[in-house]
């Protein structure tokens, strides 16, 4: 089949096959690029941004229980007033963050209700702390916060673990998957880039091989026969280029080897009638003497 394959086609072809093998690895590199960013981007809009929101949450949880006791240990009005500002600014800051959870949670949406009702529920035990705190009785409002407010606090924190742990749960698998599509990514880049030189290697080789051979031939084929001095017929085994050159090399010795044929005869022709011309004219000049030799003996003969 390469035998009678041009260069030119050859060259086209491989041209065309790297350029196909190329874009088919671009295609397969793209793929896994895209699905390596739409795991990382899946990590982080959904565990891990989870995570951090649990995290806000729980630390805001513990802030806000915090502040609850200090109202109850300081008792001048600014600072109350201070510390239910801080308050209010930790409940915005837990609800903004469950808007986040409920939005990128990926698990069962009722835990995020139930963890929303008890942060509500939480509020009327917290106002009744800051009206037993402005009536003066301290001790009862202690006894709130330890009791129905530690509980409260206590099962915000439970509920939110669960969430946690999902959310954690999760992550490592995202985690996972994304290293074991970065790691098919590393590979297929090594095993493209391998096929690729490998098909370049051979594609070069072969044609190298043939290109050189080709010209090697044709040398050797246009020197002088060590037999009888004559150049003789080039026959190369593909028909490419070369071997067009070839086959005019052979049209031109054809064409010498004639005109040297009919020179060839033209001076054996010529030669064959200069020789008889000779033969005649030797001949002649054979019977001249003859004569002469004939007439002085003849002369001697009549003196006599």
């Amino acid at each position: 089949m390469f035998k009678k394959m041009k260069i030119k086609t050859m060259l086209m072809g491989g041209f065309v096959f790297l350029l196909i093998f190329i874009s088919l690895s671009f295609l397969v590199l793209g793929s896994l690029v895209y699905q390596v960013n739409k795991g990382t981007t899946l990590f982080y809009e959904h565990p891990f941004t989870v995570q951090q929101a649990l995290l806000h949450i729980e630390t805001n949880i513990l802030t806000i229980q915090k502040n609850m006791r200090d109202v109850i240990i300081f008792h001048d009005i600014e600072t109350k007033t201070l510390l239910s500002k801080e308050i209010d600014e930790s409940e915005k800051v837990v609800f903004s963050n469950l808007e986040i959870v409920q939005t990128q949670y990926l698990g069962d949406k009722e835990q995020i209700e139930n963890l929303k009702k008890l942060f509500k529920e939480w509020k009327p035990i917290r106002e009744s702390v800051f009206l037993l705190v402005s009536q003066g009785d301290f001790e009862s409002a202690a006894q709130t916060i330890r009791t129905m407010g530690q509980d409260h606090v206590q099962a915000l924190l439970t509920e939110s673990s669960i969430i946690m742990d999902f959310a954690s749960e999760k992550a490592n698998e995202s985690y996972e998957n994304i290293l074991n599509l970065s790691n098919k990514l590393l590979y297929s880049i090594f095993l493209i880039y391998f096929i690729f030189f490998s098909i370049l290697f051979f594609f070069v080789w072969t044609f190298l091989r043939r290109v050189l051979g080709q010209i090697f031939d044709l040398n050797e084929g246009i020197k002088l026969s060590p037999k009888d001095g004559k150049r003789q017929e080039v026959k190369l085994k593909n028909q490419d280029e070369i071997a067009e050159i070839a086959d005019s090399f052979n049209f031109l010795l054809k064409d010498f080897n004639e005109a040297k044929q009919n020179v060839e005869k033209k001076i054996k022709a010529r030669t064959e009638e200069l020789e008889s011309m000779n033969d005649y004219m030797v001949g002649r000049e054979l019977k001249m003497y003859e004569l002469k030799k004939e007439i002085m003996k003849l002369k001697r003969q009549v003196k006599n």
